[in-house]
């Protein structure tokens, strides 16, 4: 392993430390990894620095800069074919743009997660996918497709015993 290499691991294994104390001084070290990774050509290490990089955006509520970060990792891992991050991303995608009252790309990326669900399944984020769905469509006055999507949410958290059902 060169010494560049070493550094990079080095570094990302800080970073990993860091976001799991939940520590915010970790985004600083992914964006320069995510840097490093680009012109190294780690295309797995960007899925993953990426992922983490989104969820702690997301606690500081920089939606602007989520949806730049997940549009990001949703390329990055369409490319390895990561499908749970694909998925992960337009959740992210989803909300986020439903919050900014944006319900054409909400259900853009919701259904695209959606699709991908029913192609390879995803246990982690198909809850998600289906509420979000149901409140872009009930936003848009769709009632009956709303409660189509909150009712597949429903029979999901109940059948993983879930605190939401």
């Amino acid at each position: 392993m060169t010494k560049d290499k070493e550094r990079f691991y080095t570094t990302l294994k800080i970073a990993n430390n860091l976001f799991d104390k939940r520590d915010f001084s970790c985004i600083e070290l992914f964006e320069n990894l995510y840097e490093v990774a680009k012109k190294e050509g780690y295309n797995e290490e960007i899925v993953e620095i990426l992922t983490r990089l989104s969820f702690m955006i997301a606690m500081k509520n920089d939606f602007k800069k989520l949806l730049t970060i997940n549009l990001d990792l949703l390329s990055w891992a369409e490319q390895v074919n990561n499908h749970p991050r694909i998925v992960y991303a337009c959740v992210t995608l989803g909300s986020g743009y439903w919050k900014k009252r944006n319900f054409k790309k909400a259900l853009f990326y919701l259904q695209k997660g959606e699709k991908i669900i029913e192609e390879y399944g995803d246990e982690k984020n198909d809850l998600a996918i289906f509420i979000n769905l149901g409140l872009v469509y009930h936003d848009l006055k769709q009632i009956g497709k709303s409660l189509e999507y909150y009712g597949k949410a429903m029979t999901i958290a109940e059948n993983k015993n879930n605190k939401y059902a």
